[in-house]
């Protein structure tokens, strides 16, 4: 199963890139020779390579019993059979093992591929927690029961 990145992130880093790369390439032409001219020439061509990355990897794959997370520096991966839990929470999903983590956030993924991967997951033989609000966490204290009776 193949999980790709949105469209609008992708669209989001191409513009970003050519235009910090423009103005340290316009910054350079007019002779402002400063640090930031530099820096928006470094952030730019980062956005660039990031661009390049993301659109010709993807997100996750999940084949042969392994979920990789696919990185620029170091790709992370799971073996499905080794996860203990699977916590949905707002806007992401924590994948534990009994070793690690993994971290999966849902607001980077295509529609499409979210619906596949809400299904792949919930076919796991996995308990789904949702993340208690901090209404449910905290205990009510006398500070809570006189400013509700004010208002």
């Amino acid at each position: 199963m193949l999980i790709r990145y949105k469209t609008y992130r992708l669209i989001f880093q191409i513009f970003i890139g050519n235009s910090l790369l423009l103005l340290g390439i316009v910054g350079i032409y007019e002779n402002f020779n400063t640090f930031l001219i530099y820096g928006c020439i470094l952030a730019g061509l980062y956005f660039q390579i990031n661009f390049i990355f993301e659109s010709t990897s993807l997100y996750l794959t999940i084949e042969n019993g392994l979920l990789i997370k696919n990185s620029i520096l170091s790709p992370k991966m799971i073996a499905l059979h080794e996860i203990i839990e699977v916590k949905k929470s707002r806007g992401r999903y924590i994948l534990k093992t009994a070793k690690e983590k993994l971290y999966i956030r849902t607001t980077l993924i295509n529609q499409e591929s979210m619906e596949e991967l809400d299904s792949y997951l919930g076919m796991i033989n996995t308990k789904f927690y949702k993340k208690k609000t901090p209404s449910e966490e905290k205990p009510i204290g006398w500070l809570d029961i006189l400013t509700s009776i004010v208002i």
